[in-house]
């Protein structure tokens, strides 16, 4: 079968045709922790997950002036600076509704854009921050083209437990040329006390 149709149409009445999933390829992913800093390499690309701790994503949000009662909420949270590079000639995308978290056998649901902008708006705060906020944050679905690097901070719970990351991404122009699967454990929340951007290993 060509490389270019890794999966089978099936073809309902009407000429209405239903794609089915691309099949998940076999990839050898190189994993790498730095003192909470986690990077992950394969012949596709490479991703990097940053936890922040609760002062230094303070300090970067007071810097564009953040009122107190916005900047206390954000202290709650658990902010992971998440990028990724394109190694490869295809598009690679990143989905984030397509990704698991879980820490000790449980769910762990991530914050939506929306669900984080209905909480400014019910706080009432000012439109530009609201902006500012959601421009630091990863889009809920990125394309990447050949070489193109680009990412934005994921929002999860604040919790003291390792959370397991089951991250998808999908090849191709119609996300057709396969499905890449990573399982990355130990991701931490990083607390005041670690290094800059940095959390256990």
């Amino acid at each position: 079968m060509k490389n270019w149709l890794p999966v089978l149409l099936a073809c309902l009445g009407l000429g209405v045709c239903v794609q089915l999933g691309a099949k998940e390829l076999s990839v050898k992913h190189k994993i790498k922790y730095d003192k909470g800093r986690i990077s992950v390499k394969n012949k596709y690309f490479s991703l990097q997950m940053i936890p922040r701790t609760p002062d230094q994503m303070e300090a970067f949000y007071y810097a564009r002036g953040f009122p107190p009662n916005m900047l206390k909420e954000i202290r709650e949270l658990c902010l992971i600076t998440t990028g990724l590079k394109n190694l490869s000639q295809d598009i690679i995308w990143l989905e984030v509704a397509d990704w698991q978290f879980s820490a000790d056998g449980k769910p762990v649901k991530r914050f939506h854009r929306k669900t984080l902008l209905d909480r400014w708006k019910t706080m009432k705060i000012p439109l530009r921050f609201q902006s500012t906020f959601r421009w630091t944050l990863i889009p809920e679905k990125l394309d990447y083209r050949p070489d193109e690097r680009e990412g934005g901070n994921i929002v999860l719970p604040r919790t003291g437990k390792p959370i397991t990351v089951n991250a998808v991404f999908h090849l191709g122009k119609n996300k057709t040329a396969g499905t890449i699967k990573i399982k990355i454990d130990n991701v931490v929340c990083a607390k005041d006390n670690d290094q800059p951007g940095k959390g256990k290993k």
